[in-house]
């Protein structure tokens, strides 16, 4: 159907588009810098996939408020992975790749992989009531937010301007998501199957 198509396309193109923009304003080492770091940043933010999808099944018949204490567990989660995550970052890139980034880079690139612990579970909670749409609204909007504070940030502050617009995305996907949410009652479609694509 067309909207896990448009899902599947807009989360694709979200996940290159900030590349394509930072390869017309930053040095060329600055751009193989930042493919490491956000290479290292996609492996941190899919751990909140790794660690939900035991309980994926469960989103789709419980309560809502069993669904958001799940949410809540997620968090506190994810709050621990990615400062472990950080450490492992700063690691790979000190040993591993022999750069070291500014701690402002290290923050805000930490900062890019929490969102995914809040939103994940809420973005089956619209998939259980048919609003994927929702869905590829947020990743629209998070195109545009990379898009413009690319351009606004990178000129003026290079590198750490590029990982700010890629945090400030994600917070926009969390934005979406969790005020879409909250404007509808997701047992709208119980017995809705799990898509193929989440």
């Amino acid at each position: 159907a067309w909207p896990f198509f448009a899902l599947s396309f807009s989360g694709a193109l979200g996940s290159r588009i900030d590349l394509y923009v930072v390869a017309l304003l930053l040095t060329a080492s600055d751009v193989g810098r930042y493919q490491v770091l956000t290479g290292l940043l996609l492996v941190v933010q899919s751990l909140s996939a790794a660690v939900l999808a035991p309980s994926v099944p469960a989103l789709y018949r419980l309560s809502r408020s069993a669904v958001n204490a799940i949410s809540v567990r997620l968090a506190g989660v994810g709050l621990a992975l990615t400062l472990a995550g950080l450490a492992g970052m700063w690691a790979a890139l000190r040993f591993l790749y022999q750069f070291e980034l500014p701690a402002t880079v290290l923050v805000l690139a930490w900062l890019a992989t929490l969102p995914p612990w809040l939103y994940l579970v809420h973005v089956h909670l619209a998939f259980r009531a048919g609003r994927e749409r929702l869905v590829v609204g947020a990743n629209l909007t998070a195109i545009a937010v990379v898009v413009l504070c690319t351009l606004l940030l990178v000129p003026s502050v290079g590198l750490a301007g590029a990982v700010a617009a890629a945090a400030l995305g994600q917070v926009s996907v969390a934005a979406v998501v969790l005020i879409g949410v909250r404007r509808f009652q997701p047992n709208e479609a119980p017995n809705r199957r799990i898509p193929s694509e989440a």
